[in-house]
């Protein structure tokens, strides 16, 4: 834990394993840059996967450390910066977006897909196949992949998908409207083609930090990269073990090939649990080793042993 908080420049992974404090080390890493590397709160984006633990971030920063700076830090998911960004962009090209992910507005993605597939299919969909139908696409879009090489390769059991989803985005780019998977395409659009905005946003923050990085998904690795660089201050808290949000584009893959990215990127391994008996964590590490395609790592713990675990057939 003190080595990877005292990481102050360049890229760095830190693997940690279920219960070794990741929170905590991100929490601690960046008082540390403010307290004693005297960077400025307001240089510092901290991104996570969801708002819970944005929220669960920002009050444990907050309750520990409200003393060291009036100027508050950003703790943000990916979608509320994407939602900033593109704010700002809409703002100078004098565009209007509509977000359509609110079921209670009529104009919301559901309703509008199901009017797509009835018109394409001659049939109403059901409410499985509009899940299934939402998450190819929110797939598609997180691995950047194009339709063609998405039909291929994943088969979807959606009949006339490629139609269907081809009417979806012209319906949405014809009216200006996004959905949260657009958000982050239309984000990575603008930071490739507006010099000005990515100069702008690279210059606000010195210190890029990521927490619960096995749920990145492609894109979204590749928006933090760009605004990473190229002073490439990237500090990514992870666990490849626990990367269960590959049907809707979480990328580990992405981890695995940090050092081929970035070279010179530091590697650290948070391998103690502080929370669970030592029943749970040797059964676990022995079960995990199974996967091939992780960071071989050791979960390991100083606890004691408490009751033996049960292995339940469901």
């Amino acid at each position: 834990q003190k080595n990877a908080i005292n990481h102050v420049e360049g890229p760095a992974l830190i693997l940690a394993v279920p219960g070794a404090g990741k929170t905590t080390v991100l929490i601690h890493r960046t008082v540390n840059l403010i307290l004693n590397h005297k960077v400025s709160p307001e240089k510092i984006l901290s991104i996570t996967f969801s708002r819970a633990s944005a929220r669960d971030m920002k009050n444990r920063f907050v309750n520990s450390f409200k003393d060291i700076s009036s100027i508050p830090i950003q703790f943000s998911t990916i979608h509320s910066f994407c939602f900033n960004l593109i704010r700002e962009y809409a703002y100078m090209n004098k565009i209007n977006f509509t977000l359509i992910e609110e079921e209670k507005n009529q104009m919301n993605k559901y309703n509008l897909l199901k009017k797509i597939y009835l018109d394409i299919n001659n049939e109403y969909i059901t409410e499985e196949k509009l899940e299934s139908l939402l998450n190819y696409i929110g797939y598609l879009k997180n691995m950047m992949l194009n339709v063609d090489d998405f039909v291929k390769n994943s088969k979807p059991d959606i009949e006339n998908f490629k139609s269907i989803y081809g009417a979806y985005e012209k319906y949405k780019r014809d009216n200006n409207l996004i959905d949260f998977d657009d958000m982050l395409t239309l984000s990575h659009e603008i930071l490739t083609s507006n010099i000005y905005l990515l100069e702008k946003y690279r210059k606000k923050y010195d210190f890029i930090q990521v927490d619960e990085g096995q749920d990145t998904s492609k894109v979204q690795l590749e928006i933090i990269k760009l605004l990473a660089s190229p002073k490439n201050n990237l500090f990514i808290v992870a666990d490849d073990d626990q990367s269960i949000y590959g049907f809707r584009g979480a990328f580990p893959k992405g981890l695995l090939n940090f050092q081929k990215f970035y070279p010179n990127g530091k590697l650290f391994f948070m391998e103690e649990n502080y929370r669970s008996s030592k029943n749970i964590v040797s059964v676990c590490n022995k079960f995990i080793k199974a996967n091939s395609m992780r960071y071989n790592k050791n979960i390991k713990t100083n606890n004691d042993y408490v009751e033996p675990i049960n292995i339940i057939k469901v």
